[in-house]
């Protein structure tokens, strides 16, 4: 999302090890094309994939700047709240993508599993209790009860270093393992 973009400036790489072919592409969900034209991800569009996924309202000079810079924008319809994210996993499939990892902030994560287009969770726990100064992994649902929450079983369990992996996959998909 553009939100963590702005607040994070990072570079979206992927640093495991032999994981560097094929190239990762980099997917920012910028409606109103907000990201500034020296942040990372466009200072580095050349070089590793970047595309940008706004809307037809978008100012046409700056999205030509975009394209010059060697971002690739991509028109997705609007939602009542920002991007229509079916239209957007639809535009990513069309050109090829099948599985999406979204390091988005808390409101992505959010209208992901609110729209129902979540197959998997990967949660990671440190032993480190920040307690209520800590920011939501995931916003609000406005839920009124429980029994209206998403739901995930747990497929894995993994640690890593000094960290915890927990796996999990949407309720009703039993093929997930």
């Amino acid at each position: 999302g553009t939100g963590t973009a702005l607040k994070d400036d990072p570079d979206l790489s992927c640093r495991l090890p032999g994981a560097e072919q094929p190239p990762i592409i980099r997917v920012v969900l910028d409606r109103h094309l907000r990201l500034p034209l020296t942040h990372k991800l466009v200072r580095s569009a050349r070089s590793t994939p970047t595309w940008l996924m706004t809307s037809e309202r978008a100012d046409p000079a700056r999205a030509g700047m975009f394209t010059q810079s060697g971002v690739d924008l991509i028109i997705v319809p609007e939602a009542r709240e920002g991007l229509d994210l079916g239209g957007v996993l639809a535009a990513l499939g069309a050109r090829g993508l099948t599985r999406v990892l979204c390091a988005g902030g808390s409101h992505v994560a959010a209208a992901l599993i609110r729209a129902d287009l979540v197959d998997r969770l990967v949660c990671f726990h440190a032993g480190l209790v920040i307690g209520g100064d800590g920011v939501a992994a995931i916003a609000s649902f406005g839920l009124d009860r429980l029994a209206d929450a998403p739901r995930f079983r747990s497929i894995g369990l993994e640690p890593c270093g000094n960290d915890v992996m927990e796996l999990w996959a949407r309720a009703g998909d039993e093929t997930a393992s």
